[in-house]
C-alpha cells in the first residue's frame, strides 16, 4: 500500500511537471507558469507555484518563447539578448532613495551604412530585428530613407558628369545646346553633391543620439552647493 501510494504522488508529480507553461524571456529568464490568454500585446499568465494568486500580465516584447504543457513551444521573438539588455537599461530605474537615474549601458551604437540593419552594436553588425527594437521602427525607417537619398544623390552625381562632358563638347556645334547641358549637369551636381555628405552625418547623429540618451554611471557626479537654516553646505555627490 506504501509503494502504491508513493507511486501516485511519483506519477502525479511527474504530470503535474509536464502540464506546467513556461515563459523563456529574452533575457533568457524562465518562468514557470500558467498561461490565461496570448494576445497580439501581451501574455497574461499566474505564476504556477500560487495559481489561486492574481493574474500577472507581461508585454510581448519581452517574451522570446513559450513552451506549453502539450510540448508546443510558440516563438514570440527573435530579438538578441544583447538587444534586450540594452532596451532595458535605457529605461529609468529608481533607487531605493527614490531618485531616478539611468543604469549602466553595456553596448554602444554605431550607424553602418551598407549593412542591413545599419547598426552596430559594440562594434559588431545588429540584425534588422534587433536594430527595429533598439531604434523604434519610425527611426529604422527614417535612417534607411536617408540611405535612399545617399544613394539618388550618387546617381544625380554619376549622370551629371556626362551631361557637363556633352554640354562642352557641343561648345563649337550649338551653342545654345552646350548651355543647356552645361547648365543641367552643373545644376544635378551641385545639388545632388552636398546631399552625399549631409544625409550620412544625419544617420550617424541618429544613431549617435541614442548613446547619450543614457550614462554609463547610476548616478551623475555633481558637486551641489546647499543653504540650510542653520548654515550652508557643499557635498560632492556620487
Amino acid at each position: 500500500m506504501r509503494h502504491f501510494l508513493l507511486s501516485t504522488l511519483f506519477i502525479l508529480y511527474f504530470l503535474s511537471a509536464f502540464s506546467q507553461d513556461t515563459i523563456v524571456k529574452v533575457t533568457s529568464t524562465q518562468l514557470i507558469v500558467k498561461i490565461i490568454e496570448v494576445s497580439s500585446s501581451d501574455i497574461k499568465y499566474k505564476k504556477w507555484d500560487y495559481l489561486d494568486g492574481p493574474t500577472f500580465v507581461i508585454n510581448r516584447s519581452e517574451i522570446s518563447k513559450i513552451k506549453y504543457a502539450n510540448g508546443e513551444t510558440d516563438i514570440i521573438s527573435n530579438l538578441s539578448n544583447k538587444a534586450a539588455i540594452l532596451r532595458n537599461l535605457r529605461t529609468n530605474k529608481t533607487n531605493n532613495d527614490g531618485n531616478t537615474y539611468n543604469p549602466p549601458v553595456s553596448a554602444w551604437l554605431e550607424y553602418h551604412p551598407t549593412a542591413p540593419s545599419r547598426l552596430k552594436i559594440n562594434g559588431e553588425v545588429a540584425s534588422v530585428e534587433d536594430a527595429k527594437f533598439i531604434l523604434g521602427e519610425s527611426t529604422f525607417s527614417r535612417i534607411n530613407r536617408n540611405i535612399k537619398g545617399i544613394n539618388a544623390s550618387y546617381a544625380t552625381c554619376f549622370f551629371a558628369v556626362p551631361v557637363i562632358a556633352t554640354g562642352i563638347i557641343l561648345t563649337n556645334k550649338s551653342l545654345p545646346a552646350s548651355i543647356t547641358c552645361f547648365t543641367l549637369g552643373t545644376v544635378m551636381f551641385g545639388v545632388a553633391l552636398p546631399w552625399t555628405f549631409i544625409l550620412p552625418r544625419i544617420n550617424n547623429a541618429i544613431v549617435s543620439s541614442y548613446n547619450d540618451i543614457s550614462s554609463y554611471n547610476h548616478k551623475e557626479t555633481r558637486l551641489n552647493f546647499t543653504i540650510e537654516p542653520n548654515g550652508m553646505g557643499i557635498a560632492l555627490r556620487f
